[in-house]
């Protein structure tokens, strides 16, 4: 059994880094340009199958902190892949609501953890706030077809720092944990704010 567990823990890093690269590759070049799309696409099936391994691992070694953030994780790649999907608007918003439910449900799981769990608390309340935030906002906020484009690049930005910031708590075995987890969030979430809206203004549309 500790055999087939090592092989899902191999495939969850291999998978991990593929994203990694993948994801920083698709970020720097041209949104809407063919390598843009096809780096793109390695990085929503790589990182969302290390989201997937890592989901598994966490409840065949139960790790309740590291199964909010499995799910918190597939919820970004998710959420940002149906909006560059070609399949009607509509059953975007539909499939939209459907994961931001999920994610309100993941965002109270990691609350309860961050309660009944004193380690990592300030870790789970941080990050469950946003993934709360975030799905609300798939619930309740009003989305046309000009916007896609700014929730396609939040949520995969997301999800890069999910990858990234796994690369650091794993590699990186001194320091403030605060920082390493919560370090890439405060860093790049700025920086997925100002991509978009340079994005829109290059193309001309509002945000």
């Amino acid at each position: 059994m500790e055999l087939k567990f090592d092989y899902l823990l191999y495939l969850h890093i291999a998978a991990g880094f593929t994203a990694l690269a993948s994801g920083f590759a698709a970020a720097f070049f041209t949104k809407g340009s063919k390598r843009h799309k096809s780096t793109g696409q390695i990085f929503v099936f790589s990182m969302s199958l290390s989201a997937v391994v890592a989901i598994l691992l966490a409840l065949w070694h139960p790790n309740p902190f590291l199964l909010g953030i499995g799910f918190f994780t597939l919820y970004l790649v998710s959420s940002g892949w149906i909006w560059i999907r070609r399949i009607p608007f509509a059953k975007k918003i539909k499939m939209a609501k459907s994961i931001g439910a999920a994610g309100i449900l993941t965002a109270g799981y990691m609350t309860y953890i961050g309660i009944s769990r004193p380690g990592g608390a300030i870790i789970l309340f941080v990050l469950g706030g946003i993934l709360a935030i975030l799905s609300i906002t798939d619930l309740v906020l009003k989305t046309t077809p000009d916007k896609a484009a700014g929730r396609h690049g939040g949520r995969m930005g997301g999800a890069l720092i999910a990858a990234f910031t796994a690369f650091l708590a794993t590699n990186v075995l001194i320091g403030p944990a605060l920082l390493i987890w919560l370090g890439p969030t405060a860093v790049g979430t700025p920086l997925i704010i100002l991509g978009i809206r340079k994005f829109y203004a290059r193309s001309g549309k509002k945000t």
